[in-house]
């Protein structure tokens, strides 16, 4: 007699494209997720907390090697990494450079030593995806371009020599000094530190100067 029993089916064995859709609803960020945690603890049954982030669906990387190579460009290439502490260079070290070099989009909006602030970038010219780095105004200061030029020389050399070579020629067409962002918070009006219209063009005169610091740099061959 024939088994009427499904054949079970695991995830390596579905098409590529299918694992790549899967991947993306595990991996990329949307928003906050209600979820009930009242199973197996004295929480009441109606208990709801917020879950940020991808604690648990990233363990899915860990499963294969397989797995981890298709999942990974998802994960670092699809979200937006936000780093609000000094020690996101210590992220960058524990991921590698491989992961690195899939991030796309990535804002610094943290206090952090100048060193720090250069490990960092240092670490960042690995990161020949990046499409746009943002930094937040506790990083920088409108009197000093110079200063912030020096500190992310190494990551633009980096990135520009890549986008140039022929192992990347995804990246010949971007300028890698587009890529980068200076912003500058605006409060609430009842604790004003800048006008709106000042912060924004304060953001935008420090990025021209830097940017132009940089162009130079590039053009001499530093």
């Amino acid at each position: 007699m024939q088994s009427t029993t499904p054949l079970s089916q695991g995830l390596l064995d579905l098409p590529a494209e299918i694992r790549i859709i899967i991947y993306s609803f595990l991996l990329i960020c949307r928003s906050n997720s209600h979820v009930s945690i009242y199973h197996n603890s004295t929480l009441t049954r109606n208990y709801t907390s917020h879950i940020t982030g991808l604690s648990r669906s990233i363990a899915i990387l860990r499963v294969c090697k397989l797995i981890q190579k298709e999942a990974a460009p998802v994960l670092y290439g699809s979200n937006k990494f936000v780093f609000c502490s000094m020690f996101f260079p210590n992220f960058l070290a524990q991921i590698g450079i491989k992961s690195v070099s899939l991030l796309r989009e990535v804002e610094l909006n943290c206090i952090i030593y100048q060193e720090g602030l250069g490990r960092g970038a240092r670490m960042l010219g690995s990161a020949v995806s990046m499409k746009k780095l943002t930094l937040g105004n506790d990083l920088w200061s409108p009197e000093r371009p110079k200063l912030m030029a020096y500190t992310l020389w190494p990551m633009v050399k980096s990135l520009d020599a890549a986008r140039k070579s022929k192992s990347c020629p995804t990246q010949t067409q971007t300028d890698v000094l587009e890529i980068l962002e200076f912003v500058q918070q605006v409060f609430s009006e009842d604790q004003l530190r800048l006008p709106k219209e000042q912060a924004r063009d304060e953001a935008v005169n420090f990025t021209s100067q830097v940017r132009e610091i940089l162009r130079e740099n590039l053009l001499l061959g530093a």
